[in-house]
């Protein structure tokens, strides 16, 4: 019954912005407005759909997405009394029995709750409360997007069976949203992986206020990026960066610190921010980013990092071959999948995308449309990535959409090739001083150990002959040099199978069993040179 009342709901608010449209009223008749105002009143999940479409100048003309942006942080707001009902239900108290100050008006309102301004002990908080029967709300969307999606499974509608997986996935994202609690998971796991990182801002949570529906976190002090966005669009940057940056802030290193985390957090950890729209992006001193909203997050195994940072290699070195290769470690090949037309589509989209008569491929499309074109080309032949690869790649058309609105000339895709080939040699690095590889050094050195008393007892036999034959006696150095080698080794598989923990250069244990393989293949060089 709630889905056709739902369903009543969506086709009134359309016939009325369709009259509304027809007979031009005064409401605001163009089309950018009048979309926005149609997914404003259709409201839950169309909320969101909007706020995804404000992030693709390559897919929607940039007045609609200029329109759009207000769907990010503008949403009407809900009364003070529906957010006392929250608190009082999640935390049996109103937020003036539990803050020393709490700013009835909220810093901004988006589609499943908004944010208040709090203080406490002395500390800003960033207090996020969800709206009220939100849940129900989104959860006859939901089934209707789900029934859609049965729909398509049932009658085998082969073409429409990408829209099926990509509904399937934004529930699932949607989901995750509605239960703060997720949120917060995320937000302290991006925390304790940006604690060394200078130019990423992450807000420590306050767990005991934190609930399904109330999320407190530390407040971020700086302008919010969607805001900086709507000065330029109005030509108001230089009044807006005068007003609220101070004179450390420079629009190129905000851009690179947005694609180095982002790479850092995505390859690095496996874990990354996937909603990356501009009301959830803050300018900090010294063009730091800081983040906020954590409800959507990505993750990505070590064996998809490698491969989606070598499909971006080659894609930007144009490589047919080295590409089909990578994107298949990052899909599944089934029945219906047409390999050879996807090889043939990829050739026809690089002549395209890129200027192949030249020494270096110059790329002529941009990196977010490269990306769409991909996606779409494996949906129509059925080599559709994995939901976290689909994850990231739109996480990178999100980043390159916002990055060309405030710093046009800058060249994303070049500068994540860079970054990818630096991830790529750090990775280098980090897999060869992994727990896995100081346990194979061991290995090594415990056969060496295995070996021992056969090699001393052939030593002893050589210095015998050697004192018989006045020759120099060698062997029983080589002998001392394979134990030490062996008894190294062994306390170094130690130190790295008690040390556990993360593999981080620092005072560890880790740190501890990387000096000892290293002083163990030092002396393991020495022992081999004096082999004769």
């Amino acid at each position: 019954m709630r889905i056709f009342f739902r369903l009543f709901g969506l086709f009134a608010v359309l016939v009325r912005h369709g009259v509304g449209h027809v007979f031009r009223r005064p409401r605001g008749t163009d089309g950018p407005t009048r979309l926005r105002m149609i997914l404003e009143d259709a409201g839950g999940t169309w909320l969101k759909f909007g706020q995804v479409l404000s992030l693709q100048p390559d897919v929607l003309p940039r007045e609609y997405c200029s329109a759009l942006f207000d769907l990010l942080d503008r949403v009407p707001p809900f009364e003070l009394a529906e957010v006392e009902r929250v608190f009082r239900e999640e935390l049996g108290r109103r937020p003036n029995e539990i803050f020393d100050d709490f700013d009835p008006v909220p810093l901004a309102s988006a589609s499943i709750g908004q944010v208040h301004v709090a203080g406490l002990g002395g500390r800003r908080f960033a207090v996020k409360v969800q709206r009220p029967d939100v849940d129900r709300s989104f959860e006859a969307d939901l089934r209707l997007m789900l029934s859609l999606k049965n729909l398509i499974t049932r009658l085998r509608l082969g073409r429409f069976y990408w829209l099926g997986r990509a509904i399937g996935e934004f529930v699932d994202w949607t989901r995750e949203e509605l239960d703060y609690r997720t949120e917060a998971r995320f937000m302290v796991a991006l925390g304790h992986n940006a604690r060394n990182n200078p130019r990423e801002a992450i807000p420590g949570l306050h767990r005991e206020l934190s609930t399904s529906r109330v999320l407190v976190a530390d407040l971020l002090d700086g302008p919010v990026l969607v805001d900086y966005l709507r000065a330029i669009e109005a030509g108001r940057r230089e009044a807006f960066e005068t007003e609220h940056l101070d004179a450390t802030f420079d629009r190129e290193e905000l851009a690179r610190n947005i694609v180095r985390n982002f790479v850092r957090d995505a390859f690095h950890f496996g874990l990354f921010h996937a909603d990356l729209h501009p009301a959830n992006l803050l300018i900090l001193g010294n063009s730091v980013v800081g983040y906020v909203d954590f409800g959507i997050t990505g993750s990505l195994s070590a064996f998809a990092r490698r491969a989606i940072v070598a499909l971006t290699l080659a894609l930007a070195r144009a490589d047919l071959d080295a590409m089909m290769r990578h994107y298949f470690h990052l899909t599944t090949v089934t029945e219906e999948s047409d390999v050879a037309a996807f090889r043939r589509g990829l050739a026809d989209l690089l002549s395209s995308w890129f200027d192949l008569d030249r020494d270096h491929p110059v790329q002529r499309e941009s990196f977010t449309r490269i990306m769409l074109d991909i996606l779409a080309l494996g949906r129509r032949t059925e080599l559709v990535p994995a939901p976290d690869t689909i994850r990231y790649l739109r996480s990178v058309i999100t980043v390159e959409g916002l990055i060309t609105q405030f710093e046009p000339d800058f060249d994303v895709g070049g500068y994540l090739e860079r970054v990818c080939e630096e991830e790529l040699r750090s990775q280098e690095w980090s897999d060869w001083l992994s727990p896995a590889t100081l346990a194979e050094l061991a290995a090594g050195g415990m056969r060496a150990l295995g070996g021992a008393p056969a090699i001393i007892a052939d030593s002893l036999r050589r210095n015998d002959r050697a004192e018989s034959s006045d020759e120099k006696p060698e062997a029983d150095g080589e002998a001392r040099q394979v134990l030490q080698w062996g008894l190294v080794s062994l306390a170094s598989a130690a130190v790295a199978v008690l040390g556990g923990g993360e593999a981080a250069l620092g005072i560890n244990l880790f740190t501890a069993g990387t000096a000892a393989s290293l002083a163990a293949a030092t002396m393991f060089v020495r022992t081999v040179r004096h082999i004769r």
